[in-house]
């Protein structure tokens, strides 16, 4: 979580609230109309910063419940400043992983998904990203997936219309061919470890910290397939 983000968004929140509690008062910056659609626009990120600290807080602007929600923004504004303090407190430290900062082929496809509490579907659909972009990227609609992974990252040498995808470095080492061996383990692991379990298994849903980790592996194999280069049977 981006503790500072959220407490800024949370921040213009309550102040637009405020705003919105002046109606008809000579104080007023805004006009009552500007006011409310100021609410309006801020309110359903501010109700998720909120849902994600405490699912009993408000989930949505009501007028009749502005009162409940004021006191909701500021309860939520101070467990976010106390936010370090409690860590550091009740737990050991250790590293902050924000979800919008992995891979964007990862994140982009899971976020509408994660968002909604999917976390299953979430991974299968940064699975299926990665499979189009490395398609896209080797220009190969033949094959996809795991298998398309797996070839990609061959150590053998390219063919036509089956070409390769090589990290930079020296190809004589014993490091590059480790890199390129793992990379072939690690994808067939990710798809067929991961991804084929997301896609069949319609009853089975994991647990946020799960779905996370499981995401954070895709995240390295997609920045894999990003940096590598592509090298086809015309180049060797």
């Amino acid at each position: 979580m981006n503790i500072q983000w959220c407490i800024e968004r949370l921040e213009l929140y309550a102040s637009a609230l405020e705003e919105l509690d002046r109606r008809g008062e000579s104080r007023m910056h805004l006009s009552p109309e500007d006011a409310l659609r100021n609410v309006q626009q801020l309110s359903r990120t501010s109700h998720t910063i909120m849902r994600r600290l405490d699912p009993t807080m408000s989930d949505r602007f009501s007028w009749d419940d502005r009162w409940q929600i004021e006191q909701d923004v500021n309860a939520a504004i101070g467990m976010l400043r106390d936010w370090k303090e409690v860590e550091e407190n009740l737990g050991p430290g250790g590293p902050l992983m924000y979800a919008a900062q992995l891979h964007p082929w990862v994140w982009d496809a899971a976020s509408t998904f994660w968002d909604a509490g999917h976390y299953r579907e979430a991974v299968a659909q940064a699975a299926r990203s990665i499979s189009a972009h490395t398609q896209s990227k080797i220009g190969r609609t033949d094959i996809s997936e795991g298998n398309l992974l797996k070839q990609a990252f061959s150590k053998e040498d390219p063919k036509p219309g089956a070409p390769r995808l090589r990290f930079a470095g020296d190809r004589s080492t014993e490091t590059w061919r480790s890199r390129q061996e793992g990379a072939v383990a690690f994808a067939f692991g990710c798809f067929t470890g991961i991804r084929n379990v997301a896609t069949h298994q319609h009853m089975l849903d994991w647990g946020e910290q799960e779905a996370f980790q499981y995401l954070t592996a895709f995240s390295v194999l997609a920045r894999w397939v990003d940096e590598c280069v592509v090298e086809t049977a015309e180049d060797s």
